[in-house]
């Protein structure tokens, strides 16, 4: 159904069952089809082209896809070698670029491996997409309102948009935590005192219940069973 009408059938020339359509930076549509291969509809204007099947389908099997702000995509890929789903990411902004390992990624950003000029990466660190951007490739469109009334607490009656709220909130607190402490040059080690007091209490307590146990266990009769089975309170 196409969601822009009156619930009328949408008559595309797709020719196999598909499972996720997503629109790209340049405002191609793409798919993922039942296969887990992702293609590209051959013009803009998907309800009326086919499938771009010369160029073939990525090469990685894909279960979901989602745009970085740098234009590239990270996907849930089915690593067949490790039989799982991972988290990877293209190595160029192109969607028949390959997907490699995070891990990889970032150990070839800190040898310095980012090289501006290669093709591969012609966007280098540039923000190329804003994070509606992103949101209108996934969903296709984006209520302009509710960008623009994240504070409004009626919006958190959705309980969806609220936790995906909750979500950037924590996560802008833990960028700013990180820099924070990265900007710590003299290499000073934060104590956390709130932590440390709680783990003093603690230990006050337990050495407590020793004693108490201690006091218990001078008159019981079976004292010597109950310490054989419970070692601990030989400590």
């Amino acid at each position: 159904m196409d969601i822009t009408t009156n619930n009328q059938e949408l008559v595309t020339l797709l020719d196999r069952p598909v499972l996720r359509l997503y629109y790209d930076l340049n405002g191609y549509m793409l798919v993922i089809d039942n296969k887990f291969d992702m293609y590209q509809f051959t013009d803009i204007d998907w309800r009326t082209t086919p499938l771009q099947i010369t160029r073939g389908a990525n090469p990685k099997k894909l279960h979901d896809i989602l745009y970085d702000n740098d234009g590239k995509l990270f996907g849930l890929v089915f690593n067949t070698d490790a039989y799982m789903v991972q988290i990877m990411k293209q190595v160029a902004v192109f969607y028949l670029s390959d997907f490699n390992p995070l891990d990889m990624i970032l150990a070839k950003t800190s040898r310095g491996g980012v090289n501006t000029k290669n093709t591969d990466n012609k966007h280098g660190n540039n923000f190329v997409m804003s994070y509606q951007d992103i949101m209108k490739a996934k969903i296709g469109s984006i209520h302009m309102y509710l960008l623009n009334n994240l504070d409004d607490d009626v919006t958190d009656n959705d309980p969806n948009f609220a936790y995906q709220k909750q979500v950037i909130e924590t996560k802008a607190k833990l960028v700013q935590f990180c820099n924070d402490r990265s900007s710590n040059t003299n290499n000073i080690n934060y104590d956390n005192y709130e932590l440390l007091a709680d783990v003093e209490n603690n230990d006050d307590k337990i050495s407590k219940l020793k004693n108490v146990i201690t006091s218990l266990m001078e008159y019981e009769p079976e004292r010597m069973n109950i310490q054989d089975k419970y070692t601990i309170l030989n400590a």
